[in-house]
């Protein structure tokens, strides 16, 4: 065991996350870290080398890639790595830094895939959730970037053998090969697949593998291929560069997908191939399972079974062949390290997929790595055929750690990812790590070891569960004990029984329990018995006694020889209870916050003779309170007396959560804090010995090693377990990591890049905090060194950079070193000779100058060499060379009037594409206008959509009669109208005098006064019909917003709309009556008639034809446009100069409402409409529903809104029936009152004795003595019942929300004996009078069918007609067109019917659906509450129902 690191698991569900180099280096992405494995020293048995660059990206990285291994590129030593931050950062492995970073692809995008080009090692080609393929130069650090539309990629692979090809495969499946020049094309979409592509991987050799197979000859053939996998079975290998097609076809082996196992959340886990390339004749790919197997592609191509489906899996045994099977869940990457791809080299055929490499190269191994679902990293040398090396990693926060008391070559750690892994420290192997994770599901918050049997290991979690595993047999599920907690458990310990009996079997031996405390309370659970309830330890007498109310319990700690229990409480107070006799012994007061942590020192330590002299101290640590050390000798020897603090340590930032004493040597005390750092404290000395301050996160746990007493374990939320030395510690006491990160980040000294980043979009700058990485500040694209040092803090003085760091390097010698270069000069018989000397000639000079330009080259210092340029007289090449690579800068600019006007007015143009290209548009802007290119300039901020800008520069440096500056505001009118400012775009049209225009963009807005501003400018642009149209709309809006005000004014302002008034006038009484500030006493129509006709003064009749022909009516959507509509009608109605056409409007509102109605179940506007046409009561004689002595044509008009009133009747009753359900519906009791004295007499109008005989009932007053005057019709309780429908419809058009039946309404206490019979009875007596209307909705049903029957015989002539018939069995041209005829004869027959049906009765509701209430209402009355009266109305609808059924047969 020595220093090493337990590193963090690779991110899951992503192909490109994990990558390798030929030294063995792994890198892959954690949550938003980078981590770095270096295993070249693999074959040693420890642990790799781990390096972990926190926070590399801001959200999670999901690509990671190595630079190709080329030592011709200035990166080849780099990583490129992506995230769902929308930034790809290169990082220098030597220094682990970020050294540039491309921000193209904008904000709020998440990078999906990336892959650095082997052919082009200066290129990186990424992409994103929006389809955005960036290509990004490296060495002049600009970018070009296309679209090609909706591909949704999932993965990325750049052709290592044509610079120009990448490959990417899709979410939907497809696989597309994309050239990447100019503004790249797809050259090939290739459907194979039916899931999400997951995996690509490119033939290392570039030419046909399978030509080679055939012939042992060299092949001539340049093909590329492409091997993809998705989410399931089948692997494709497509021909990438011919002509798209498939070559071959393998399916892995059933037997190998089977087995389902299922993930923590208890799903299945989905099938996820992934690929690797790694020798032209050998395919590596892994299964369901985690299985590793590789593919003879040879034995494949030539299988005939295999080529064609590789389905079958005694032909598929024959072509693939187990590479391992170290992981048990899916494999989600496959790597090997970039290779020297081959593109010419002669194929030489073998038989064994493991001998494909010739003698000298089987020697040199060839490694792949894998990660997996299962939390390991396993290395193969697939040419040695043996696993080198399996990595375990740690999938989250390691909360807890134990050492084994009997075997100290165990540990157990707990992680949130819900394993506990136990590791074997006694192995050969470094890796010898076993996982219990059988029913623990859940966040693993604390273990412990079993005091006397070292199998039996003890964990609690987060939801609360405990459990004791046996180690020995780690496949055993472990004993779950009966759940006490349902929250996280702080702590699980073994200790002797307070409660019954323990584990021990002498008399003598002491019997362990186990104990947690958890959720504020501490309780013991009966190990023998699991399903036994745990007891709480609040319920001892001793601890009852002790405190007058129960403690809430934050810790627990069992003294190591087993005396005493320690019990850490939220107060701060700890208890201790002494385990003989169950006592409180002592509580000691130690914080004034909840106890965080209690930790007992050992009976004795390595170093210790006997027992220690600290073998009584206990720490304590509490959450905002510094660590303080109980001595309890004299308390514990003696039975009492007094507990001294021994040590009081305060230097923590943030609160300690776990300590741990040396097992060693007396008196260490190790403890964990939040502030990310872990403390080593002689406590006899009361000094602090070290602190380790390398984890990346807050710490939750620690221990000693138990071998090694310089050795310390610390778990921490970065997801790695350390073990590192005391003795290598450089800090003595703790510090505040985040200052120091801040600090870090002012103080950097990496430069930022000052090369150009083409960003296509709007301007992008990012800030010295959001680059900043690690302490390093990134590099900021498009943005120079000058203007970013301004951006900085000035700190005092800061020391120039050397512009000479070569002569300085000269002249750092001593004076010996001067003086022996005098020396050798004065012999030099030859002084012309050059070398880099500044105190030498011109020539001397200018040698030394190349030397500095080269060191500031290696360095960045590029502003440095334009200084050292300008000083050789040189600027101009400067320039030149700076604009080709898109370097310039503001002062290359302006030194560019020293060579000549025409390199100048060049600069400024190319700068100003350059500036473009990185998002900056003002400053190209500007720099255009000074070469004075004003209309370039212009069409530059037209172009991005910076109209402002552009109507500046076109107002103030064009003539005032240019027709661009008009140009410009009607595109920016455009661009406002598609961002939805209307007015805004009204206004831009109206400066340039365009009053049409104007007019027209503000009659798109539904709104009354835009509508009213567009009429009026129209008007004044003599455009009448325009005008007329947008004031109409302008009334029609106002209405619906109850703008009664705004809309006469329209109505007097335009004398086309002056019969509108009366509309106005009806909406708003209307409006009034539903809200119930206005209450009529006669029909709707004669009251608004009069009213108007006083207010007005006027006659409404000669309104009629002028309103009838303006009056729109379309489908309401929405209750406003309903009464809206309702109004228009009603006024109309009004206005009629004969009773039929009044009679026709009010058939129309009707339809209207019930039609709404049908659309709107909850809502019954239908009864409130019928309401208004009889206040007095709906059924009485003589009112508009039903009158004596008419002619024929008023008595069918009449029947229809009697109908109409039917069915708002039953289906309303029908809604509150199902709504409120059967139970509160009851008959009550002859004593009950139903209704109120005065309010029914109220009522009474003058009957004959034929009007009581329709059904009187008898009303009771409250006394509950029957009175026999209070006498009222059967008509008038329907009215009340109507009265109850209409306050329920009242509120419902009041609130905001749909409507809901009230539950009140139907609870009342109505005698619905009494009440229904007489309406019921009515529509009975008249269902023979529906047959009219039965054979109405047969007639539009029929109609429907004929006229799509005619539509199919013209589209079948129409096709017949342009196309030879080759079937003699059809029907002739003839025969189908007199089928055609008949049709339409039919047609017009059925449609002159239902015309018919329409002058006489207008319109009627549906009857099939009115009987179906009907009959609901009376079967759930007879049934449920007994009301036998409604039986014979019921069978004599029945009967009436059937004749008029049968009379339209």
């Amino acid at each position: 065991m020595n220093e090493q690191i337990f590193p963090p698991s690779p991110n899951w569900y992503l192909s490109n996350a994990f990558a390798c180099d030929s030294t063995g280096t792994l890198a892959y992405g954690n949550r938003n870290n980078l981590v770095i494995v270096k295993t070249n020293n693999i074959c040693d048995k420890s642990l790799p080398k781990v390096e972990i660059v926190p926070a590399a990206h801001k959200e999670r990285v999901t690509v990671v890639v190595f630079s190709p291994q080329n030592s011709e590129s200035t990166l080849f030593n780099c990583i490129a790595t992506s995230g769902d931050d929308a930034v790809v950062k290169v990082w220098d492995l030597l220094t682990m830094t970020p050294i540039l970073a491309n921000i193209s692809h904008g904000n709020d995008v998440k990078v999906s895939c990336m892959d650095w080009s082997v052919a082009n090692s200066d290129l990186i080609v990424s992409m994103d959730d929006n389809n955005n393929i960036v290509c990004w130069d490296l060495p002049s650090n600009s970018t070009h970037s296309f679209n090609l539309g909706k591909l949704s990629a999932s993965t990325l692979s750049c052709c290592p053998h044509n610079k120009d090809l990448i490959a990417i495969g899709c979410r939907s499946g497809l696989v597309c090969i994309i050239n990447i020049q100019g503004r790249g094309k797809i050259l090939f979409r290739m459907r194979g697949h039916d899931s999400e592509v997951v995996s690509l991987a490119w033939c290392p050799v570039g030419y046909s593998i399978f030509d080679s197979f055939k012939s042992k000859s060299s092949v001539e053939n340049q093909e590329l291929f492409l091997a993809s996998a998705a989410k399931e079975r089948t692997i494709f290998l497509w021909r990438a560069n011919s002509d798209g097609r498939y070559e071959l076809a393998l399916s892995i082996p059933t037997h190998l997908m089977a087995g389902q196992r299922s993930n923590k959340g208890g799903t299945a886990d989905m099938n996820w191939v992934s690929l690797c390339w790694p020798q032209a004749n050998t395919l590596i790919c892994s299964t369901r399972l985690g299985r590793v197997i590789a593919w003879d592609l040879k034995a494949s191509f030539l299988n005939k079974s295999g080529k064609n489906s590789g389905g079958g899996d005694a032909a598929s045994a024959r072509t693939w062949h187990l590479v391992h099977s170290s992981h048990n869940r899916i494999v989600f990457n496959i790597v090997t390290a970039h290779k020297n791809f081959d593109n010419s080299l002669e194929f030489q055929e073998t038989t064994n997929w493991r001998q494909t490499c010739s003698s000298e190269q089987i020697e040199k191994p060839l490694i792949i790595w894998s990660s997996s679902q299962d939390r390991l990293i396993v290395g193969y040398d697939l040419n040695a055929n043996k696993e080198i090396t399996c990595v375990p990693t740690i999938g989250g926060i390691v909360y807890c750690i134990a050492a084994s008391p009997i075997d100290p070559n165990r540990i157990a750690f707990g992680v949130s990812d819900a394993v506990i892994r136990v590791w074997n420290l006694s192995s050969s192997s470094a890796f010898d790590v076993s996982f219990l994770w059988q029913k623990v599901r859940g966040k693993v918050t604390s273990v412990a070891w079993h005091p006397t049997q070292e199998s039996r290991l003890a964990f609690g979690t987060a939801e609360g569960r405990v459990g004791i595993f046996d180690t020995l047999n780690s496949n055993k599920p472990p004993v779950l004990l009966r759940p006490y907690h349902t929250k996280s458990l702080y702590v699980v310990g073994w200790g002797p029984a307070l409660f019954g009996a323990g584990d021990g079997d002498g008399p003598s031996e002491t019997k362990y329990t186990l104990y947690s405390c958890g959720e504020g309370d501490a309780v013991q659970y009966d190990i023998h018995n699991p399903e036994a309830e745990a007891k709480n330890l609040n319920d001892l007498p001793p601890l009852n006694a002790a405190s007058r109310k129960s403690l809430i319990r934050t810790d627990l700690a069992w003294k190591p020889d087993n005396s005493i229990l320690a019990l850490g409480n939220e107060d701060g107070s700890v208890q201790l209870v002494t385990s003989t006799n169950t006592t409180v012994l002592h509580t000691i007061y130690a914080h004034k916050n909840l106890v965080q942590s209690l930790a007992w020192h050992p009976e004795g330590t390595a170093t210790d003779t006997g027992y220690s002299p600290c073998q009584h101290w206990l720490a304590v640590a509490s959450k905002k309170s510094p660590i303080k050390i109980f001595n309890l000798t004299s308390l514990i020897e003696n039975g009492s007396g007094d507990v001294e603090c021994v040590a009081v340590f305060s230097q923590h930032k943030q609160c300690v959560v776990g300590m741990c004493w040396s097992p060693h040597v007396s008196g260490q005390l190790l403890s964990v804090s939040f502030d990310e750092t872990a403390q080593i404290w002689d406590v006899l000395q009361q000094q602090p010995i070290g602190n380790y301050s390398r984890h990346a996160g807050v710490l939750h746990s620690g221990c000693w090693s138990p071998l090694d007493p310089d050795l310390v374990l610390t778990g921490s939320a970065d997801s790695t377990l350390r073990v590192w030395r005391i003795s290598s510690l450089d800090r003595t006491v703790p510090f505040d990591k985040k200052k120091e990160k801040n600090a870090a980040k002012k103080s950097s000294g990496i430069q930022l890049s000052t090369k150009n980043n083409a960003v296509s979009g709007p301007e992008k700058d990012i800030t010295s905090d959001e680059a900043a990485v690690s302490g390093s500040p990134m590099p900021n694209s498009g943005i120079t060194a000058q203007e970013h040092e301004t951006l900085l803090p000035k700190s005092g003085r800061q020391k120039a950079r050397s512009y000479f760091p070569v002569w300085a390097q000269i002249w750092q010698g001593s004076a010996s070193n001067i003086l022996d270069r005098f020396q050798t000069y004065l012999k030099s018989e030859d002084k012309s000779n050059t070398e880099a000397n500044l105190l030498g000639i011109r020539t001397d000079v200018l040698e030394l100058l190349k030397l500095e330009e080269s060191q500031h080259s290696r360095n960045g210092n590029l502003e440095t060499i334009q200084h050292i340029a300008l000083w050789k007289g040189d600027i101009g090449e400067t320039i030149r060379e700076s604009a080709r690579k898109k370097k310039l800068t503001d002062w290359l600019v302006s030194m560019a009037p020293m060579v000549s006007q025409r390199l100048w007015l060049d600069t400024c143009r190319m700068y100003a594409e350059q500036l473009t290209g990185e998002g900056r548009i003002h400053k190209a802007a500007s720099y255009l206008l000074a070469c004075h290119k004003v209309e370039e300039a212009i069409q530059l901020f037209l172009h991005h959509h910076l109209f402002r800008e552009a109507l500046t520069v076109a107002k103030l440096r064009l003539s005032e009669e240019d027709p661009l500056t008009i140009s410009i505001v009607r595109d920016w009118s455009q661009q406002q109208i598609l961002d939805g400012h209307y007015e805004r775009a009204a206004e831009c049209l109206m400066s340039v005098g365009d009053l049409p225009g104007a007019a027209e963009i503000l009659g798109k807005r539904n709104d009354a006064r835009c509508l009213w501003l567009a009429a009026d400018i129209a008007h004044k642009s003599n455009l009448q019909p325009v005008a007329l149209c947008y004031a109409k709309n302008c009334i029609i809006q106002s209405l619906l917003h109850k703008n009664w005000e705004l809309a006469l004014k329209v109505t007097t302002q335009y004398s086309e709309f002056k019969s509108w008034t009366i509309v106005v006038f009806t909406h708003q009484s209307i409006c009034e009556l539903l809200t119930g500030k206005l209450v009529i006493q006669e029909p709707i129509t004669q009251w608004i008639f009069q009213q108007y006709k006083k207010e007005y003064e006027k006659d409404p009749t000669e309104f009629y034809k002028d309103l009838e022909k303006s009056v729109e009516r379309n489908v309401p959507d929405s209750k406003s446009k309903l009464w809206l509509a309702v109004s228009a009608d009603i006024a109309l109605s009004s206005c009629a100069v004969d009773e039929i056409t009044s009679l026709q409007h009010l058939v129309q509102i009707a339809n209207m409402c019930y039609q709404f109605q049908l659309m709107h179940p909850n809502v019954f506007p239908l009864l409130q409409y019928l309401r208004w046409l009889a206040p007095h009561g709906v059924l009485e004689k003589d009112n508009i529903f039903k009158k004596e002595s008419e002619p024929e044509n008023l008595t069918f008009l009449r029947r229809s809104l009697r109908f109409y009133l039917y069915a708002g009747y039953f289906s309303w009753l029908q809604a509150e029936l199902s709504f409120c359900g059967t139970d509160f519906i009851g008959v009550k009791e002859e004593n009950d009152c139903i209704l109120d004295r005065d309010s029914t007499n109220s009522h009474l109008k003058d009957k004959g004795p034929s009007d009581i005989n329709e059904g009187k009932i008898t009303l009771n007053t409250n006394t509950g003595i029957e009175s026999e005057t209070n006498v009222c019709n059967g008509n008038e309780v329907i009215e009340k019942l109507e009265e109850l429908s209409l306050s329920q419809e009242k509120s419902a058009h009041d609130g905001s929300g749909d409507h809901k039946p009230d539950k009140n309404i139907a609870m009342l206490n109505f005698n619905w004996k009494d009440l229904m019979v007489p309406l019921l009875t009515s529509y009975s007596n008249e269902l023979p009078l529906e047959a009219a209307a039965l054979a109405y909705y047969k007639q539009k049903v029929e109609i429907k069918k004929w006229e799509q029957e005619v539509a199919s015989l013209v589209a079948q002539q129409h096709q017949s007609a342009g196309e030879e018939i080759k079937n003699k069995e059809n029907l002739n041209q003839e025969q189908e067109e007199t089928k055609m005829l008949k049709g339409l004869k039919k047609l017009d027959e059925l449609k002159e019917l239902k015309e018919t049906f329409e002058k006489q009765q207008g319109s009627t509701p549906n009857p099939f659906v009115t009987y179906c209430h009907f009959t609901s209402i009376c079967d759930l009355l007879i049934k449920e509450k007994g009301l036998e009266v409604l039986r014979s109305v019921s069978e004599v609808a029945v009967k009436n129902w059937q004749t008029a059924a049968s009379d339209i047969k």
